[in-house]
């Protein structure tokens, strides 16, 4: 399952993200470098040693599977290729939420890793939606 969870809530805000979504859910927006950078600056949270085939059909990419974090959201490593080369439009709260830190992800420490994992994960490879509040996304 494809993800964004605001990890900062409780209950856990989860967006699922669709191949669907992914093809609709497009805007252009004019920080986008700058957002980019932000997503690309976070720290990879899991790795599946795998690669997927883009939605588009045009060259595979990291596995939504593997997630990155800057210590408050969690996202598939996959949102980043599609927010930079396919405009898909992030939830507004994520957005927000870069913005407000000028687009500087706060200083994060790896072993804070392990407290995040418990708190997604029911048990270990599975999201725990039972504590997530599912949201839409809209924009």
């Amino acid at each position: 399952m494809r993800i964004i969870i605001d990890i900062r809530k409780s209950p856990l805000l989860l967006y699922e993200v669709t191949d669907e979504i992914l093809k609709m859910n497009i805007k252009c927006i004019l920080d986008k470098d700058e957002v980019y950078g932000y997503l690309k600056k976070s720290h990879y949270l899991e790795i599946l040693l795998d690669k997927t085939l883009c939605v588009y059909g045009e060259q595979m990419i990291e596995h939504y599977q593997t997630y990155l974090t800057d210590g408050s959201w969690v996202w598939s490593s996959d949102i980043n290729h599609y927010f930079f080369n396919h405009n898909f439009a992030l939830p507004k709260d994520f957005l927000e939420y870069i913005r407000t830190l000028n687009y500087i992800p706060k200083s994060y420490n790896e072993s804070y890793d392990d407290f995040i994992l418990d708190k997604i994960y029911d048990s270990r490879y599975r999201l725990n939606v039972d504590i997530m509040k599912r949201k839409k996304l809209t924009f």
